[in-house]
Protein backbone atom coordinates (compact mmCIF):
# COMPACT_ATOMS: atom_id res chain seq x y z
CA UNK A 1 0.00 0.00 0.00
CA UNK A 2 2.60 2.50 0.79
CA UNK A 3 4.74 1.61 -2.62
CA UNK A 4 1.28 2.35 -4.36
CA UNK A 5 1.02 6.09 -1.93
CA UNK A 6 4.64 6.64 -2.92
CA UNK A 7 3.98 5.91 -6.83
CA UNK A 8 0.59 7.96 -6.69
CA UNK A 9 2.68 10.70 -5.32
CA UNK A 10 5.44 10.76 -7.86
CA UNK A 11 3.10 10.38 -10.69
CA UNK A 12 0.96 13.72 -9.52
CA UNK A 13 4.26 15.84 -9.05
CA UNK A 14 5.71 14.86 -12.03
CA UNK A 15 2.59 16.20 -13.81
CA UNK A 16 2.87 19.31 -11.60
CA UNK A 17 6.15 20.02 -12.84
CA UNK A 18 5.33 18.88 -16.66
CA UNK A 19 2.28 19.92 -17.23
CA UNK A 20 1.73 23.13 -19.67
CA UNK A 21 -1.18 24.93 -20.99
CA UNK A 22 -0.78 24.95 -24.52
CA UNK A 23 -2.75 27.75 -25.65
CA UNK A 24 -4.56 26.06 -29.04
CA UNK A 25 -4.87 22.41 -27.47
CA UNK A 26 -7.03 22.81 -24.43
CA UNK A 27 -9.08 24.98 -26.32
CA UNK A 28 -10.23 22.74 -28.98
CA UNK A 29 -11.73 20.29 -26.13
CA UNK A 30 -13.86 23.05 -24.71
CA UNK A 31 -14.96 25.43 -27.68
CA UNK A 32 -17.65 23.03 -28.91
CA UNK A 33 -18.98 22.90 -25.77
CA UNK A 34 -21.08 26.36 -25.93
CA UNK A 35 -23.28 25.07 -28.76
CA UNK A 36 -23.61 21.86 -27.19
CA UNK A 37 -25.41 23.24 -24.41
CA UNK A 38 -22.49 22.48 -22.20
CA UNK A 39 -21.31 26.29 -21.46
CA UNK A 40 -20.68 25.56 -17.74
CA UNK A 41 -17.32 23.16 -18.71
CA UNK A 42 -15.75 26.22 -19.43
CA UNK A 43 -15.13 27.46 -15.94
CA UNK A 44 -12.59 25.56 -15.63
CA UNK A 45 -10.74 26.39 -17.93
CA UNK A 46 -11.35 30.35 -16.84
CA UNK A 47 -10.27 29.82 -13.22
CA UNK A 48 -7.52 28.21 -14.30
CA UNK A 49 -6.30 30.97 -16.41
CA UNK A 50 -7.76 33.47 -13.95
CA UNK A 51 -4.92 32.05 -11.17
CA UNK A 52 -2.31 32.59 -13.51
CA UNK A 53 -2.71 36.68 -13.44
CA UNK A 54 -0.99 37.80 -11.45
CA UNK A 55 2.28 35.76 -12.52
CA UNK A 56 1.31 37.51 -16.12
CA UNK A 57 0.84 40.87 -14.74
CA UNK A 58 4.17 40.87 -12.61
CA UNK A 59 5.96 39.75 -16.13
CA UNK A 60 4.17 42.37 -18.52
CA UNK A 61 5.69 45.39 -15.55
CA UNK A 62 9.23 43.70 -15.25
CA UNK A 63 9.88 42.94 -18.68
CA UNK A 64 7.92 45.75 -20.29
CA UNK A 65 7.38 48.16 -17.47
CA UNK A 66 3.52 47.77 -18.32
CA UNK A 67 1.34 47.65 -14.91
CA UNK A 68 -2.05 46.33 -14.29
CA UNK A 69 -1.74 44.26 -17.48
CA UNK A 70 -1.52 40.74 -18.65
CA UNK A 71 1.87 39.36 -21.02
CA UNK A 72 0.19 36.31 -22.11
CA UNK A 73 2.18 33.27 -22.65
CA UNK A 74 1.17 30.76 -25.33
CA UNK A 75 3.00 27.97 -23.60
CA UNK A 76 3.39 27.61 -19.72
CA UNK A 77 3.11 25.61 -16.46
CA UNK A 78 -0.18 25.40 -15.00
CA UNK A 79 0.64 28.51 -12.77
CA UNK A 80 1.86 30.69 -15.81
CA UNK A 81 5.73 30.93 -15.45
CA UNK A 82 7.55 29.60 -18.99
CA UNK A 83 9.30 26.18 -19.10
CA UNK A 84 12.47 26.55 -19.14
CA UNK A 85 13.08 25.34 -22.55
CA UNK A 86 11.33 28.56 -23.67
CA UNK A 87 12.42 30.98 -20.84
CA UNK A 88 16.26 29.76 -21.51
CA UNK A 89 19.18 29.73 -19.28
CA UNK A 90 21.53 32.57 -18.52
CA UNK A 91 19.91 35.02 -19.59
CA UNK A 92 20.80 38.90 -18.65
CA UNK A 93 17.95 41.35 -18.39
CA UNK A 94 16.62 39.98 -21.51
CA UNK A 95 12.59 40.62 -22.81
CA UNK A 96 10.64 37.79 -23.52
CA UNK A 97 11.21 34.37 -24.12
CA UNK A 98 14.45 32.56 -26.63
CA UNK A 99 12.34 29.99 -28.27
CA UNK A 100 11.95 31.69 -31.58
CA UNK A 101 8.51 29.68 -31.87
CA UNK A 102 7.04 30.73 -28.47
CA UNK A 103 9.09 34.56 -28.80
CA UNK A 104 6.26 37.31 -28.52
CA UNK A 105 3.39 35.10 -29.24
CA UNK A 106 0.07 36.21 -27.41
CA UNK A 107 -2.64 35.63 -29.47
CA UNK A 108 -3.93 33.35 -26.91
CA UNK A 109 -4.90 35.87 -24.72
CA UNK A 110 -6.97 38.23 -26.98
CA UNK A 111 -8.51 34.36 -28.22
CA UNK A 112 -9.58 33.70 -24.42
CA UNK A 113 -10.75 37.28 -24.19
CA UNK A 114 -12.76 36.45 -27.17
CA UNK A 115 -14.00 32.96 -25.66
CA UNK A 116 -15.01 34.58 -22.86
CA UNK A 117 -17.29 37.59 -24.55
CA UNK A 118 -18.74 34.47 -26.53
CA UNK A 119 -19.89 32.72 -22.94
CA UNK A 120 -21.56 36.10 -22.18
CA UNK A 121 -23.13 36.10 -25.45
CA UNK A 122 -24.58 32.69 -25.28
CA UNK A 123 -25.41 32.25 -21.20
CA UNK A 124 -25.83 36.08 -20.20
CA UNK A 125 -24.26 34.65 -16.68
CA UNK A 126 -23.60 37.54 -14.82
CA UNK A 127 -21.60 35.61 -12.28
CA UNK A 128 -18.91 34.69 -14.72
CA UNK A 129 -18.66 37.82 -16.06
CA UNK A 130 -17.94 39.50 -13.07
CA UNK A 131 -16.08 37.04 -11.64
CA UNK A 132 -13.95 36.20 -14.60
CA UNK A 133 -14.73 37.78 -18.16
CA UNK A 134 -14.04 41.13 -17.07
CA UNK A 135 -10.93 40.96 -14.97
CA UNK A 136 -9.40 39.11 -17.50
CA UNK A 137 -10.58 41.79 -20.47
CA UNK A 138 -9.60 44.75 -18.48
CA UNK A 139 -6.23 43.54 -17.68
CA UNK A 140 -5.58 41.96 -21.16
CA UNK A 141 -6.74 44.78 -23.25
CA UNK A 142 -4.48 47.72 -21.05
CA UNK A 143 -1.42 45.70 -22.41
CA UNK A 144 -2.43 46.70 -25.93
CA UNK A 145 -3.91 50.24 -24.92
CA UNK A 146 -0.68 50.87 -22.70
CA UNK A 147 2.51 48.93 -24.25
CA UNK A 148 1.89 49.86 -28.47
CA UNK A 149 2.20 53.15 -29.61
CA UNK A 150 -0.32 55.27 -31.48
CA UNK A 151 -0.47 57.31 -34.48
CA UNK A 152 -0.98 60.77 -34.41
CA UNK A 153 -4.75 60.01 -34.56
CA UNK A 154 -4.63 57.70 -32.03
CA UNK A 155 -4.38 54.32 -33.66
CA UNK A 156 -2.59 51.56 -32.27
CA UNK A 157 0.53 49.99 -34.10
CA UNK A 158 1.11 47.20 -33.02
CA UNK A 159 5.03 46.95 -33.33
CA UNK A 160 7.64 44.32 -33.46
CA UNK A 161 4.82 42.17 -32.84
CA UNK A 162 3.87 38.51 -33.56
CA UNK A 163 1.33 36.59 -36.03
CA UNK A 164 0.86 33.76 -33.74
CA UNK A 165 4.01 31.22 -33.98
CA UNK A 166 4.53 31.85 -37.50
CA UNK A 167 5.88 35.59 -38.21
CA UNK A 168 8.17 37.17 -35.76
CA UNK A 169 8.74 40.86 -35.97
CA UNK A 170 5.81 42.14 -37.88
CA UNK A 171 3.25 44.78 -37.57
CA UNK A 172 -0.45 44.44 -36.64
CA UNK A 173 -0.88 40.68 -36.94
CA UNK A 174 -4.44 39.98 -38.11
CA UNK A 175 -5.21 37.43 -35.36
CA UNK A 176 -4.61 40.62 -32.90
CA UNK A 177 -6.31 42.85 -34.75
CA UNK A 178 -9.39 40.64 -35.35
CA UNK A 179 -9.30 39.72 -31.96
CA UNK A 180 -9.74 42.88 -30.29
CA UNK A 181 -12.61 43.88 -32.60
CA UNK A 182 -14.52 41.51 -31.85
CA UNK A 183 -13.82 41.34 -28.25
CA UNK A 184 -14.42 44.78 -27.73
CA UNK A 185 -17.88 44.89 -29.58
CA UNK A 186 -19.03 42.07 -27.80
CA UNK A 187 -17.83 43.89 -24.03
CA UNK A 188 -19.67 46.63 -25.13
CA UNK A 189 -22.99 44.90 -25.90
CA UNK A 190 -22.76 44.13 -21.68
CA UNK A 191 -25.13 46.86 -20.02
CA UNK A 192 -24.11 49.57 -18.33
CA UNK A 193 -25.24 48.22 -15.37
CA UNK A 194 -22.65 45.82 -15.26
CA UNK A 195 -19.67 47.07 -17.52
CA UNK A 196 -19.87 50.71 -15.12
CA UNK A 197 -19.43 53.72 -16.86
CA UNK A 198 -15.66 54.28 -16.94
CA UNK A 199 -15.20 50.38 -18.12
CA UNK A 200 -17.81 51.28 -21.30
CA UNK A 201 -15.93 54.85 -21.83
CA UNK A 202 -12.49 52.87 -21.81
CA UNK A 203 -14.04 50.46 -24.27
CA UNK A 204 -15.08 53.03 -26.69
CA UNK A 205 -12.30 54.81 -26.42
CA UNK A 206 -10.00 51.55 -27.18
CA UNK A 207 -12.81 50.95 -30.21
CA UNK A 208 -11.58 53.95 -32.20
CA UNK A 209 -8.21 53.10 -31.30
CA UNK A 210 -8.17 49.26 -33.08
CA UNK A 211 -6.37 49.16 -37.00
CA UNK A 212 -7.92 47.67 -39.54
CA UNK A 213 -7.21 43.81 -40.11
CA UNK A 214 -4.55 44.10 -42.81
CA UNK A 215 -5.07 43.26 -46.49
CA UNK A 216 -3.03 42.77 -49.56
CA UNK A 217 -3.62 41.71 -53.29
CA UNK A 218 -2.02 38.27 -53.64
CA UNK A 219 -0.42 36.70 -56.33
CA UNK A 220 -3.86 36.07 -58.74
CA UNK A 221 -4.63 39.46 -58.48
CA UNK A 222 -7.36 39.06 -55.67
CA UNK A 223 -7.89 40.75 -52.46
CA UNK A 224 -7.42 38.97 -49.49
CA UNK A 225 -6.71 39.11 -45.64
CA UNK A 226 -2.78 39.31 -44.48
CA UNK A 227 -0.78 38.15 -41.54
CA UNK A 228 0.35 41.23 -40.71
CA UNK A 229 1.34 44.71 -41.76
CA UNK A 230 5.02 44.86 -43.92
CA UNK A 231 8.01 47.34 -43.54
CA UNK A 232 6.65 49.39 -40.74
CA UNK A 233 9.89 50.92 -38.61
CA UNK A 234 7.35 53.69 -36.76
CA UNK A 235 4.02 54.58 -35.24
CA UNK A 236 3.43 56.94 -38.15
CA UNK A 237 4.86 54.75 -41.18
CA UNK A 238 1.91 52.00 -40.47
CA UNK A 239 -0.73 54.54 -42.32
CA UNK A 240 1.38 53.72 -45.47
CA UNK A 241 2.15 50.73 -45.03
CA UNK A 242 0.47 47.23 -47.21
CA UNK A 243 0.23 44.10 -45.90
CA UNK A 244 1.74 41.11 -47.08
CA UNK A 245 4.01 37.83 -45.97
CA UNK A 246 7.24 38.76 -44.07
CA UNK A 247 9.86 37.08 -45.35
CA UNK A 248 11.43 33.79 -45.12
CA UNK A 249 14.05 34.86 -42.19
CA UNK A 250 11.23 36.11 -39.95
CA UNK A 251 9.40 32.91 -40.35
CA UNK A 252 9.14 29.71 -38.22
CA UNK A 253 6.63 27.94 -38.94
CA UNK A 254 3.83 27.11 -40.92
CA UNK A 255 0.18 28.13 -39.71
CA UNK A 256 -2.69 30.04 -41.76
CA UNK A 257 -2.64 33.22 -39.91
CA UNK A 258 -4.74 34.91 -42.17
CA UNK A 259 -7.66 32.90 -41.80
CA UNK A 260 -8.10 33.54 -37.92
CA UNK A 261 -10.16 36.20 -38.92
CA UNK A 262 -12.79 33.43 -39.78
CA UNK A 263 -11.85 31.57 -37.10
CA UNK A 264 -11.47 31.62 -34.46
CA UNK A 265 -13.46 35.51 -34.54
CA UNK A 266 -15.79 34.66 -37.23
CA UNK A 267 -15.95 38.22 -38.63
CA UNK A 268 -18.62 38.23 -40.50
CA UNK A 269 -18.30 41.53 -42.59
CA UNK A 270 -15.41 39.97 -43.64
CA UNK A 271 -17.02 36.80 -45.53
CA UNK A 272 -20.10 37.13 -45.77
CA UNK A 273 -22.94 39.10 -47.90
CA UNK A 274 -21.44 39.10 -51.01
CA UNK A 275 -17.65 39.82 -49.68
CA UNK A 276 -15.40 37.85 -51.36
CA UNK A 277 -12.25 38.40 -48.94
CA UNK A 278 -12.30 35.59 -46.41
CA UNK A 279 -12.81 33.24 -49.44
CA UNK A 280 -10.19 34.93 -51.64
CA UNK A 281 -8.15 33.96 -48.42
CA UNK A 282 -9.05 30.30 -47.98
CA UNK A 283 -8.58 29.59 -51.75
CA UNK A 284 -4.83 31.07 -52.19
CA UNK A 285 -2.65 28.73 -53.86
CA UNK A 286 0.39 28.25 -51.92
CA UNK A 287 -1.63 29.03 -48.45
CA UNK A 288 0.01 27.91 -45.37
CA UNK A 289 -2.57 25.04 -43.49
CA UNK A 290 -5.14 22.44 -45.04
CA UNK A 291 -3.40 19.46 -44.47
CA UNK A 292 -5.99 18.59 -41.90
CA UNK A 293 -4.10 17.16 -39.49
CA UNK A 294 -3.66 17.99 -35.49
CA UNK A 295 -4.54 22.13 -35.27
CA UNK A 296 -4.31 22.61 -38.72
CA UNK A 297 -8.26 23.36 -39.02
CA UNK A 298 -8.67 24.76 -42.06
CA UNK A 299 -9.45 22.13 -44.30
CA UNK A 300 -13.00 21.70 -42.71
CA UNK A 301 -13.47 24.48 -39.68
CA UNK A 302 -12.95 27.68 -42.17
CA UNK A 303 -14.59 26.12 -44.81
CA UNK A 304 -18.01 25.46 -42.49
CA UNK A 305 -17.74 28.70 -41.70
CA UNK A 306 -17.52 31.07 -44.63
CA UNK A 307 -20.64 28.60 -45.95
CA UNK A 308 -22.06 27.50 -49.26
CA UNK A 309 -22.25 24.12 -50.96
CA UNK A 310 -18.92 23.51 -52.35
CA UNK A 311 -17.41 24.44 -48.50
CA UNK A 312 -20.18 21.80 -47.66
CA UNK A 313 -18.19 19.27 -49.65
CA UNK A 314 -14.86 20.65 -48.27
CA UNK A 315 -16.13 20.27 -44.50
CA UNK A 316 -18.01 17.49 -44.76
CA UNK A 317 -15.08 15.40 -46.39
CA UNK A 318 -12.80 16.94 -43.58
CA UNK A 319 -14.91 15.17 -40.88
CA UNK A 320 -14.91 11.93 -42.49
CA UNK A 321 -11.26 11.99 -42.88
CA UNK A 322 -10.31 12.95 -39.54
CA UNK A 323 -12.92 10.19 -37.89
CA UNK A 324 -11.30 7.63 -39.53
CA UNK A 325 -9.25 4.73 -38.19
CA UNK A 326 -6.30 5.63 -39.96
CA UNK A 327 -6.02 9.26 -39.20
CA UNK A 328 -2.70 10.56 -37.82
CA UNK A 329 -1.47 6.66 -37.17
CA UNK A 330 -4.47 6.02 -34.92
CA UNK A 331 -5.96 2.87 -34.93
CA UNK A 332 -9.15 3.93 -33.22
CA UNK A 333 -12.05 6.47 -34.42
CA UNK A 334 -11.28 9.71 -33.14
CA UNK A 335 -8.47 8.87 -30.79
CA UNK A 336 -5.52 10.43 -33.00
CA UNK A 337 -1.94 9.36 -31.58
CA UNK A 338 0.70 12.30 -31.67
CA UNK A 339 1.65 12.32 -35.42
CA UNK A 340 2.73 14.24 -37.71
CA UNK A 341 2.29 17.71 -36.38
CA UNK A 342 0.35 16.97 -32.93
CA UNK A 343 0.97 18.84 -29.52
CA UNK A 344 0.74 15.37 -27.81
CA UNK A 345 -1.33 12.34 -27.39
CA UNK A 346 -3.83 11.83 -27.12
CA UNK A 347 -4.82 15.03 -29.12
CA UNK A 348 -7.50 17.36 -28.16
CA UNK A 349 -7.50 19.17 -31.05
CA UNK A 350 -8.85 16.51 -33.37
CA UNK A 351 -12.42 15.55 -31.63
CA UNK A 352 -12.30 19.73 -30.54
CA UNK A 353 -12.12 20.73 -34.60
CA UNK A 354 -14.68 17.67 -35.73
CA UNK A 355 -17.28 18.86 -33.57
CA UNK A 356 -16.96 22.06 -34.10
CA UNK A 357 -16.70 21.84 -37.75
CA UNK A 358 -19.87 19.89 -37.30
CA UNK A 359 -21.71 22.66 -35.26
CA UNK A 360 -20.80 24.92 -37.85
CA UNK A 361 -21.72 23.41 -40.84
CA UNK A 362 -25.41 23.05 -38.94
CA UNK A 363 -25.24 26.71 -37.76
CA UNK A 364 -23.43 30.03 -37.03
CA UNK A 365 -24.58 33.24 -35.75
CA UNK A 366 -23.78 37.01 -35.98
CA UNK A 367 -21.23 37.54 -33.16
CA UNK A 368 -22.23 40.41 -30.42
CA UNK A 369 -22.13 43.84 -31.30
CA UNK A 370 -23.10 42.73 -34.93
CA UNK A 371 -26.38 41.22 -35.04
CA UNK A 372 -28.73 38.84 -33.71
CA UNK A 373 -29.35 36.23 -36.88
CA UNK A 374 -28.81 32.76 -36.30
CA UNK A 375 -27.97 31.02 -39.64
CA UNK A 376 -29.18 27.32 -40.37
CA UNK A 377 -27.44 25.10 -42.09
CA UNK A 378 -24.85 27.42 -44.02
CA UNK A 379 -22.28 24.64 -45.09
CA UNK A 380 -24.64 21.47 -44.90
CA UNK A 381 -24.38 19.40 -48.24
CA UNK A 382 -28.35 19.87 -48.83
CA UNK A 383 -29.02 15.97 -49.92
CA UNK A 384 -28.09 14.83 -46.47
CA UNK A 385 -30.56 14.39 -43.90
CA UNK A 386 -29.63 15.90 -40.54
CA UNK A 387 -31.26 15.86 -37.38
CA UNK A 388 -30.15 18.35 -34.53
CA UNK A 389 -30.38 20.54 -31.47
CA UNK A 390 -27.92 23.12 -30.87
CA UNK A 391 -27.32 25.88 -28.55
CA UNK A 392 -27.37 30.14 -29.82
CA UNK A 393 -26.87 33.00 -28.28
CA UNK A 394 -29.08 34.73 -25.62
CA UNK A 395 -29.96 31.41 -24.14
CA UNK A 396 -31.65 29.92 -26.98
CA UNK A 397 -31.72 26.69 -28.26
CA UNK A 398 -32.68 26.01 -31.87
CA UNK A 399 -33.50 21.98 -33.15
CA UNK A 400 -34.24 21.51 -36.71
CA UNK A 401 -35.22 18.07 -38.51
CA UNK A 402 -34.29 17.97 -42.56
CA UNK A 403 -35.52 15.02 -44.81
CA UNK A 404 -34.95 15.11 -48.24
CA UNK A 405 -34.60 18.58 -48.97
CA UNK A 406 -37.12 19.80 -46.61
CA UNK A 407 -36.92 21.71 -43.20
CA UNK A 408 -39.79 18.90 -41.74
CA UNK A 409 -39.64 20.27 -38.10
CA UNK A 410 -38.11 23.66 -36.90
CA UNK A 411 -38.07 24.63 -33.02
CA UNK A 412 -36.78 27.94 -31.41
CA UNK A 413 -36.46 28.00 -27.89
CA UNK A 414 -37.84 30.59 -26.66
CA UNK A 415 -40.11 31.16 -29.75
CA UNK A 416 -39.39 34.87 -29.55
CA UNK A 417 -36.17 34.48 -31.42
CA UNK A 418 -37.74 32.21 -33.98
CA UNK A 419 -37.91 35.62 -36.01
CA UNK A 420 -34.15 36.08 -36.05
CA UNK A 421 -33.62 32.68 -37.90
CA UNK A 422 -32.11 32.45 -41.55
CA UNK A 423 -33.11 29.54 -43.60
CA UNK A 424 -30.31 27.79 -45.88
CA UNK A 425 -29.68 29.64 -49.05
CA UNK A 426 -30.12 26.23 -50.66
CA UNK A 427 -34.19 25.57 -49.74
Amino acid sequence: MLLLILSLLRFWLLLLLVLTSLGPSPSMAYYPNLMDNDADQLLSLFRHYNNTRPVLRARAKAWFGVEDALFFAETSYWWGSYAPSDYGCGRVKQKDVINPFMWHHIEGGIELAQFHVRHWHMTRDEQVLKDFTLPWADELLDWYDKHYPKTANGTIVMLNAKSCETYNHCTNPAPQVAGLQMVVAGLLTVPVSLLTPKRQAFLKRLQKAIPRVPQMVNKQGKDQIAPCLLNVSSAAGAAHATGGFPIKAHTVNHEAVETYPMWPYEMRDLYADGNSLGQNTQDRPGRYGGSNTAWDYNAGLVPAILGGQENARQAYASVLQRVSKTFDGSQNPMYALAGCCADGAPQMENTGIVRQTIQKMLMTFDNPGFGSKIYLMPAWPKGRDVSFSLAAPLRTTVAVEYVKGTIVGLVVTPASRKADVVMPTFL
